[in-house]
C-alpha cells in the first residue's frame, strides 16, 4: 500500500513537472511571438518614415536639378556654384550639395574650399560601383555610408541622376546627412534596453545601424551576407521576422542572440528593421510566469 502510493506521489509529481514545463514553454511562445508582433508593427512606421523622408530629398534635389538645367549651369562652374550655395541655405540638415560629372569629376561643390583639388570619385573603389549604379538608375539613390572626402565625417550619401531629352546622363547631384544627424531621428523614440533600429540595402550593406548599447560601429564597408536579417529578406521580400547570433551586423550585440522584424520600403531598396536582445525576451517571459510560479511552488 505505501509503495502504491509512492508511485502515485511520483507519478504526479513528474505530471506536475511536465504540466508545468509546457506551461513555460507555452508562456515563453507566446510572449515571444507577442513581442515580435508588436516590432513588426513598429518597423513599418520606421520603413514609412524613412520612405517619406527620401521623398522628401528627391522632390528638393528634382528642384534643383532644373533650377540647373535652366541656367545652363554645365557652362559657368560660378553659377552652379551660386544655385548649390542657395540649396544648401534653404536645406541646412543636409551636407551641402555637390555636381558631380559623368566621368566622376566633381564639377563645383558647395564643400570645395579655395586651393583644394577637386578629388575624382571614381579614384575610391568603394564609391566608383555606387556612382555607376547612380548612372544607371532614374531618380534618388542611396549609396553606402562612408567617410565623405569633403567634409571628413561618415554621411549616407544620396546621388540623382540628371539627363538630357536623349536620356544621357548629363550630371549627377549628391547630397548627403550626416550618419549621426539621421540616428538622432530614431533617438527622439525613446528606445528600451538593448533596442537596434537600422536601414539594410536590399543588396546586403548596412546604411544605418543604432543600438542604444553599441560599443563598436557596425561594418559598413561589408555586405553583411552571412546574418540572420539578410537571409530573412532573401526568403521572404517584403517584410518578416529574423533571429540568431549574427543578427543584423557582425559586431551586433557582442555574439548575443537578437530577434528582429524588418520592413521593405515601397519605393526604395531599403529595408528597415528593429531587434532587440534575447534576454529583453527572457525579461518580458519571466515578468508573466514568476508571479504564478511563486504560487505554485510557495
Amino acid at each position: 500500500m505505501v509503495q502504491l502510493w509512492r508511485r502515485a506521489l511520483l507519478v504526479a509529481g513528474v505530471s506536475a513537472i511536465i504540466l508545468v514545463s509546457l506551461w513555460l514553454w507555452i508562456s515563453w511562445q507566446v510572449t515571444k511571438q507577442a513581442q515580435l508582433q508588436r516590432m513588426r508593427q513598429g518597423v513599418v512606421l520606421i520603413a514609412g518614415h524613412s520612405e517619406n523622408f527620401l521623398n522628401s530629398i528627391a522632390s528638393h534635389m528634382d528642384g534643383l536639378a532644373d533650377d540647373l538645367v535652366k541656367a545652363e549651369a554645365l557652362n559657368s562652374p560660378d553659377v552652379a556654384r551660386g544655385l548649390l550655395e542657395k540649396f544648401k541655405a534653404k536645406h541646412p540638415d543636409l551636407v551641402g550639395a555637390t555636381m558631380i560629372l559623368p566621368d566622376g569629376r566633381i564639377f563645383s561643390s558647395t564643400e570645395l574650399r579655395a586651393g583644394v583639388k577637386p578629388p575624382n570619385v571614381l579614384d575610391n573603389p568603394e564609391w566608383r560601383e555606387d556612382f555607376y549604379a547612380t548612372l544607371k538608375a532614374s531618380g534618388l539613390t542611396v549609396n553606402r555610408t562612408q567617410v565623405s572626402y569633403l567634409v571628413k565625417k561618415r554621411i549616407i550619401p544620396f546621388r540623382y541622376p540628371v539627363r538630357d531629352q536623349g536620356g544621357n546622363v548629363g550630371f549627377v547631384l549628391q547630397t548627403s546627412i550626416l550618419l549621426n544627424e539621421q540616428q538622432h531621428l530614431w533617438r527622439r523614440l525613446g528606445l528600451i534596453g538593448g533596442a537596434a533600429l537600422g536601414l539594410m540595402r536590399e543588396d546586403g550593406y548596412l546604411i544605418s545601424r543604432m543600438e542604444d548599447t553599441q560599443a563598436k560601429s557596425p561594418s559598413y564597408q561589408q555586405r553583411i551576407l552571412e546574418s540572420a536579417l539578410y537571409k530573412g529578406t532573401r526568403e521572404n521580400a517584403d517584410a518578416g521576422v529574423y533571429g540568431g547570433s549574427l543578427a543584423d551586423g557582425e559586431h551586433a550585440g557582442g555574439g548575443e542572440r537578437r530577434y528582429g522584424a524588418y520592413q521593405r520600403a515601397e519605393h526604395y531598396p531599403l529595408y528597415a528593421f528593429i531587434s532587440f536582445p534575447e534576454s529583453t525576451f527572457v525579461t518580458l517571459w519571466w515578468r508573466s510566469v514568476r508571479i504564478p510560479l511563486y504560487l505554485i511552488f510557495g
